[in-house]
């Protein structure tokens, strides 16, 4: 009973959200609501799967129930895994919901991120560029990965949430601050390394762009990020109790990280790989051949599809299109590669490295599109698709 109270109040929070933008929808209300039934159908997946496997949410669930952090609600309030017992703790130990409903509902948080991130990448995007006949926006935006790992009771759903508020709000910083601030709220307390990455790429994509962003708002957002770059980097290793003024220790952290991550089935050895090699790895792997069973077989195909839109990017025309594009083109693809390469460094285990990918994925997927527009805007060349 208290799941269908739960999918009555997420499809009304969804029809409000879809409704209240509906002037800014690239395509129909019945695609949009075409999403949330197939993020929904995929709570209904990760939830079943759950049950014959290993699954972070029965511990953060369990956890909560317990209050194994502390004796009260406000007692447990922290940053990282803590805050998503705090979220969770008012519906598991106040509203007494099953572990079923508390997944449903932190699924939602899911196709919260999935809707301002479609909301993001195509408000600039001024062509409807088409993959195999497809809308491309649509196609990625349906790809099943990054829906069934944002599915469940974890951080993997809100963050996606706090990076789709974050990216919306960036878009139209003085119209949207409520979003923008929310979104670093989430982001910030789930990771706060994420955060960290976005402070630095929003400098220096404002230092380096003169299109999309007025003066006051490029002095605003650089000496606020600068100002929060040392306390984020500060919360970052005092969550993993790191010194971080100890190099030798932050770098003990990191094997130790690297060799605990390579003991689950979907490890494999990056500590003699090139930077390159780390970074494809963690972007492109699994593919195929590495692929450690069927779901790996299904993320090959997103990877593979990723790996050739990637590759559209290596041309003397993409490098002509970054110089001169504005800042939130800067600012997104600045942020996937800083997440993406520091990511890499300690992502030995495939599972987690697909995982955390789904966060920043999206940027790159804006990026791209961006450069679609501009490559047939000035040339008439097709980057994607007829």
């Amino acid at each position: 009973m208290t799941l269908v109270l739960i999918l009555v109040l997420t499809t009304i929070m969804a029809a409000v959200m879809i409704n209240g933008h509906a002037s800014e929808l690239r395509h129909s209300k019945g695609a949009i609501w075409g999403l949330y039934a197939y993020h929904t159908l995929f709570c209904l997946i990760y939830f079943l799967w759950a049950l014959v496997n290993n699954s972070d949410s029965k511990a953060y669930y369990s956890d909560t129930l317990r209050a194994s952090r502390g004796g009260s609600w406000l007692e447990i309030y922290d940053f990282g895994t803590p805050f998503i017992e705090f979220l969770a703790y008012p519906f598991v130990n106040g509203l007494a919901l099953p572990y079923v409903s508390v997944m449903f509902l932190f699924g939602f948080f899911g196709f919260i991120g999935f809707f301002y991130l479609y909301l993001f990448v195509s408000e600039q995007i001024q062509f409807r560029h088409k993959l195999l006949g497809i809308d491309i926006i649509l196609l990625l935006f349906f790809l099943p990965i990054a829906h069934f790992y944002s599915a469940s009771l974890g951080k993997g759903a809100v963050i996606l949430a706090g990076m789709g508020l974050l990216f919306y709000g960036l878009n139209r910083i003085g119209k949207r601050l409520i979003f923008l601030l929310l979104g670093v709220f989430i982001v910030l307390h789930v990771r706060a390394h994420i955060m960290a990455a976005v402070c630095g790429a929003a400098v220096l994509a404002a230092v380096f762009s003169n299109r999309g962003i007025k003066n006051w708002q490029k002095v605003i957002i650089v000496v606020v990020s600068l100002a929060a770059l040392g306390p984020l980097f500060q919360q970052t290793f005092a969550y993993v109790g790191v010194d971080a003024t100890d190099a030798e220790a932050i770098e003990e952290w990191s094997e130790k990280r690297t060799t605990d991550l390579k003991k689950a089935n979907s490890a494999v050895d990056i500590e003699n790989y090139s930077q390159p090699m780390k970074l494809f790895t963690f972007l492109f792997r699994p593919l195929f051949i590495d692929s450690p069973n069927a779901l790996g077989l299904i993320v090959s195909v997103e990877n593979l599809i990723y790996l050739i839109l990637f590759l559209r990017c290596f041309n003397p025309r993409f490098l002509r299109f970054i110089i001169q594009a504005p800042w939130m083109v800067k600012m997104a693809l600045t942020t996937f590669f800083v997440v993406s390469i520091a990511l890499a460094q300690i992502s030995s285990n495939m599972g987690i490295a697909i995982r955390q990918k789904s966060q920043v994925t999206y940027l790159f997927v804006f990026v791209l599109l961006a450069y679609a527009d501009y490559a047939y805007r000035t040339e008439r060349k097709l980057v994607i698709g007829e």
